[in-house]
């Protein structure tokens, strides 16, 4: 346990934070926090564990201290601490600091583990699908309609597996920090019209309907397009999933303080108060029968979450 004050000076360390940091207890006090080594002045002049999470608890700082990995929960003293985006005017911070080396490794250990198993489901399932695409073409003489039927179960089933092949590498490389965004200029309505276009198919076989709210003042942003077309097309296709027929999808944007804000809205089933907290967790799907109803992995708002944080 660490406690800072508002200056960035350190006024109370315990014994196991001190042997962590390899400082004396009595001499820490009156040191500057950034010269412990794991915050930086940078998360000072951001507001030191603004962030709160949707429970009210300080979200970790993660920071590589020499050969171990240290995970730190930062929240404010003498403040309104579960406001978000509060600093502490007065009182500063307490940092409650753990040792996460071995979990880090295990966590590695698993995202190759993913990365490395569903690369390896990728190559025959690819002949799976090309070769059943091929049949249904007529490649391989004439196809009856019982034929037909059971072959389109395979491609349907096919595809699904591709798409969780993928979010699996998706997660896999985000958490390993090996995804880059290839930065350029974007117009986020050419991204919205190309997610709409897309998903046209699933629209209609839902008998769906679709509208779009997008301020003609909008500037072009730098961003990722490809990523933001999945990010569009994660957020657009959940509406899909979970909107009965009839309903309405809307996809809205509009310029705010210099940046453009984008949502998605539909009057389907909606999600539980209580679940909102862990509707971006990985694997995590509502539990209600509506919601079961549907196939999911429960990775689409995890990698959705991660990519608009990037």
């Amino acid at each position: 346990i660490v406690v800072i004050d508002a200056g960035g000076f350190v006024t109370t360390i315990n014994p196991a934070a001190a042997r962590m940091f390899d400082v004396e207890v009595a001499s820490a006090p009156g040191r500057r926090a950034t010269d412990l080594g794991l915050f930086s002045e940078q998360d000072f002049a951001l507001g030191l564990g603004r962030t709160r999470g949707s429970r009210g608890e300080g979200q970790p700082i993660v920071r590589r201290y020499g050969d171990i990995v240290l995970s730190a929960v930062v929240s404010p003293l003498g403040t309104s601490g579960d406001l978000p985006g509060v600093r502490p005017a007065a009182g500063g911070w307490v940092c409650i600091i753990r040792d996460v080396t071995e979990l880090t490794r295990i966590d590695e250990m698993k995202n190759e583990f993913i990365s490395v198993v569903s690369h390896e489901l990728r190559t025959p399932l690819t002949a799976i699908k090309g070769f059943t695409d091929l049949i249904l073409e007529g490649e391989a003489g004439d196809v009856t309609e019982a034929q037909r039927e059971f072959l389109e179960i395979v491609q349907s089933n096919s595809d699904r597996l591709v798409a969780l092949i993928n979010d699996m590498l998706d997660i896999s490389r985000i958490e390993s920090g090996r995804i880059s965004l290839a930065l350029d200029e974007v117009y986020v309505p050419d991204i919205i019209r190309q997610t709409l276009s897309a998903l046209r198919p699933l629209v209609d076989e839902k008998q769906l309907n679709v509208r779009t709210e997008i301020d003609v003042e909008i500037p072009p942003i730098v961003g990722d397009a490809g990523r933001l077309l999945q990010i569009l097309t994660n957020l657009v296709s959940n509406a899909c999933k979970y909107t009965d027929a009839g309903g309405w999808i809307t996809v809205a944007a509009e310029p705010l303080d210099g940046l453009v804000a984008v949502s998605v809205s539909d009057t389907g089933i909606g999600i539980p108060a209580d679940a909102l907290p862990r509707v971006f967790s990985k694997f995590y799907r509502v539990d209600q029968a509506a919601a079961r109803a549907v196939g999911g992995t429960g990775l689409g708002l995890a990698i959705t979450k991660s990519l608009v944080e990037m």
